[in-house]
Parts: structure tokens; sequence; C-alpha cells
């Protein structure tokens, strides 16, 4: 899967592809987010930026 890496412009880049902005959203939402712009500036608070770090994620089953 690669990790993750948010820019300071507020791109978050997986592996090969960048993810669009709904993806960004949506990702930030489901992370507890109200937005990708919060998640992004949590990061740069707590982290610093670019952030290098893993992505998890989880599948409902089937």
């Amino acid at each position: 899967m690669g990790r993750p890496h948010v820019q300071p412009v507020g791109g978050l880049h997986q592996g090969v592809a960048w993810l669009s902005s709904v993806e960004m959203h949506e990702l930030a939402r489901v992370d507890g987010f109200k937005s990708a712009s919060d998640m992004i500036a949590w990061f740069k608070v707590t982290h610093g930026l670019p952030f290098s770090g893993v992505l998890i994620r989880w599948e409902a089953g089937r």
C-alpha cells in the first residue's frame, strides 16, 4: 500500500497516486475530522509537515 505523505500544501500522496480532494475529505471524515483542512492542520501542529506515516484501512466484513 505504501506510506502516505502529507504535503504542506494540503495533498496526500499514497504510494504512486495522489488522493483526490473528495478522497482526502472522506479520509478525514472517517478519521474523525470535520474536513481535510482540519486534518492537515492537526498533522502540522502534532507532527510537522511534510509527514510520512502508515495508512491503515479497515474494510467491512463480507
